[in-house]
């Protein structure tokens, strides 16, 4: 997501890398968790956070270095084992409890992955759940609902096309195929898949925190009755997605997944709100691309503008990559997108906590005026001091307290508790030990403040 970050292509790397991917190996990163980088916090009873994963995800990777990389997920669920799963640690006691179900979609998910809890602790639990052929089918549906349909296909086409290919020659089927956009964002022969998988694991939260009960083929959906008992989502996937535009592959990104999410919470529910609160450090001009697209084409032949019922807001360092969103204002067809720039070297009290409350939360949920059914979090976490795709100096801590900030004003704004999801942008520093944090103590500080 950075105009700065290049890379190129390297013949023997490619073999290298390609043979790693082939045979699995290399590929997870483990980390100590610390918890310095953690603060005091209670976890609720109430909130049962239901985390969506693709383990194969690595499929889709560059053949040199790239900040955008599996690993980023491997540490994450690390980081998250190790809080949520061993059972003197957080979120377990019997007075303490926090329930933390991880789902993993992919086709053959990992061996450790096949429906395990950690012995003694009842409340974390992994599980294999792969998306059914119905839900891969459905998530096509959607994204072609919010990205040009030949834009979708070409991408399918390209990807099979290749694997066919070296098959053909005699080759794993797996392979680099290049850059799409003239930059940075690649592909893999399976780049398609990987993405339609995390698309559906965006779907999947959707579905678990609505309480939607649904065959994904049938058009109506049974609510479930108790409010209380839906979980947070938490779609832990990648790559990022919300620089992808209606019919162009940018910024690392190849499907806009909360576009995605909130198509398919619209399209089950004519009549919901949602708001899209963004805090990645780059403006997700994707989100606003398709908004405006699909606002002005009728809705794709549909008799009414189902964008009218989504709000956008934005916070990212100006100037910085894709170099929109560069002043304060509300704009688009139906008013519902606001971007607020923040200044690079911005800390957390020093320009950012003023932007995020005067005007990102009125923004996303204001009594009376606009009180959303779905908010979803297009959580990127590069605005990290350690980044090194952007300028803004947040810490890890920073992310928890904004968590917070937000659940209060949403329970003072809303006359009735929105649903609520939060799905991986950006974020690309795994090093431990780094001034402020790294991705995974971000990541945490978010999940642990979710009371």
């Amino acid at each position: 997501m950075s105009p700065s970050f290049s890379v190129h292509s390297n013949r023997i790397l490619i073999t290298i890398l390609l043979t790693a991917i082939g045979n699995g190996q290399g590929l997870i990163a483990r980390q100590h968790w610390s918890k310095s980088y953690l603060r005091s916090v209670s976890l609720s009873a109430s909130s049962p956070l239901h985390i969506v994963l693709d383990s194969s995800q690595y499929l889709h990777r560059d053949i040199r270095y790239h900040p955008e990389c599996p690993e980023r997920i491997e540490h994450c669920l690390s980081a998250i084992r190790g809080i949520f799963s061993s059972v003197d640690g957080l979120g377990t006691t019997e007075e303490n409890k926090r329930t933390v179900h991880v789902d993993d979609v992919a086709s053959i998910p990992s061996a450790s992955r096949n429906e395990c809890c950690v012995e003694g602790n009842t409340f974390y639990q992994e599980f294999s759940s792969p998306l059914t052929a119905d839900e891969f089918s459905y998530a096509e549906s959607v994204l072609s609902s919010i990205h040009a349909p030949e834009y979708v296909s070409s991408l399918k086409n390209k990807c099979e096309s290749s694997r066919q290919r070296r098959i053909d020659e005699g080759k794993d089927p797996l392979g680099w195929i290049g850059y799409i956009d003239g930059s940075d964002t690649f592909l893999t022969t399976e780049s398609y898949n990987v993405g339609v998988r995390a698309a559906g694991a965006w779907i999947r939260t959707v579905n678990s925190a609505l309480g939607i009960d649904i065959d994904v083929c049938d058009a109506k959906a049974r609510d479930t009755p108790t409010a209380s008992d839906k979980p947070i989502g938490v779609a832990l996937t990648r790559p990022p997605g919300h620089h992808a535009m209606y019919s162009v592959a940018n910024g690392f990104c190849l499907f806009n997944f909360a576009m995605a999410a909130a198509y398919h919470a619209i399209r089950r529910h004519r009549n919901i709100k949602i708001s899209i609160l963004d805090w990645d450090v780059h403006f997700g001009q994707g989100i606003m691309h398709i908004l405006e697209k699909c606002s002005t084409e009728e809705s794709k032949g549909s008799d009414w503008d189902w964008t009218s019922s989504i709000r956008y807001v934005s916070l990212h360092q100006v100037p910085c990559f894709p170099f929109e969103g560069q002043t304060r204002k509300v704009q688009g067809r139906n008013k519902n997108v606001l971007t607020l720039p923040i200044q690079p070297d911005s800390t957390w009290h020093c320009g950012y906590r003023e932007m995020f409350t005067k005007y990102a939360l009125p923004f996303i949920s204001t009594s009376s005026e606009w009180e959303p059914d779905l908010v979803i979090v297009s959580a990127g976490y590069d605005a990290l001091d350690s980044d090194e795709l952007a300028s803004v100096n947040l810490v890890a801590t920073d992310y928890g307290e904004m968590t917070k900030i937000f659940l209060h004003h949403i329970d003072e704004s809303a006359s009735t508790k929105p649903a609520l999801i939060f799905g991986l942008e950006g974020g690309y520093q795994l090093r431990e030990g780094v001034a402020g944090g790294n991705l995974s103590n971000a990541l945490i500080n978010t999940l642990v403040s979710l009371d």
